[in-house]
């Protein structure tokens, strides 16, 4: 009988949550406390998106990003409107 496991996805979600139970245990009490009320903190804003900033993890709305992809836009648009506007070989 051959052993069918859920694939590589489950594996890999299993290996994290297991690394992610032990790095709890091992948390000084003090600091577990302070990263459990952080992620309640984090809960409770019920944002779309978390960022990382110099404060730390927070809360962001789903058009955090917008400004930053707006600019990349451009930048892709300007050059293909320039490689358009070049003669073809």
């Amino acid at each position: 009988m051959t052993n069918m496991s859920a694939g590589p996805i489950h594996d890999t979600a299993s290996r994290a949550r297991l690394q992610r139970q032990r790095l709890v245990e091992r948390a000084v009490p003090l600091e577990r406390g302070r990263y459990v009320a952080e992620w309640q903190r984090l809960r409770d804003e019920n944002a779309e998106l978390r960022v990382m900033t110099e404060a730390g993890l927070v809360s962001a709305p789903l058009s955090h990003f917008d400004p930053l992809i707006a600019g990349a836009s451009r930048i892709a648009g300007t050059a293909a409107c320039a490689s358009s506007d070049s003669p073809s070989t």
